[in-house]
């Protein structure tokens, strides 16, 4: 995994738009979230927001190893829970070669990744408020950033 300082603006942009997407952090969709104007983000936020974005890469760095451990570990493994997983996202079904004991298997490894990412979410909003921010507020400094070239520097000058 890359260090916090070696993701490039736009990859960890990228990254924290789909946390948003997902509602991971506090389960607060981005879509509803204004985007806080970069000139009301104190300097102050600035060092709460780089302390929380580095806490919650390495919640996410861990829980991408559980997961990975999780599926590689299973009896389907990485390749065919892929190949079953992007065709339930493709199709909305399950592939027609899938046996009966793949079909359960995937279902088990999906209800078991579903509680990781609960777990993350939960640890992210931790990592957040830990750090004397809301998460609403820090929703909207990450929208902010995605408009903002000049206060995403800001942030990865407080990150150095």
């Amino acid at each position: 995994m890359r260090s916090m300082r070696a993701m490039t603006g736009k990859s960890l942009i990228t990254a924290l738009t789909v946390v948003l997407a997902l509602g991971v952090v506090g389960g607060i969709s981005a879509q509803t979230e204004q985007p806080a104007p970069a000139a009301d983000v104190s300097g102050a936020e600035i060092e709460q927001f780089a302390q929380a974005l580095q806490g919650i890469q390495g919640a996410q760095e861990e829980i991408q190893q559980d997961m990975q451990r999780i599926v590689g570990g299973s009896s389907l493994g990485e390749e065919r829970f892929g190949e079953i997983h992007d065709s339930v996202n493709t199709t909305g079904d399950v592939p027609g070669d899938a046996s009966e004991g793949e079909v359960e298997s995937y279902s088990a490894i999906v209800q078991e990744l579903s509680a990781v990412q609960q777990d993350l979410q939960m640890q992210m909003a931790s990592i957040v408020e830990e750090q004397g921010l809301d998460v609403e507020r820090f929703n909207a400094i990450v929208m902010a950033i995605q408009q903002d070239e000049q206060l995403w520097e800001r942030v990865q000058g407080s990150m150095n």
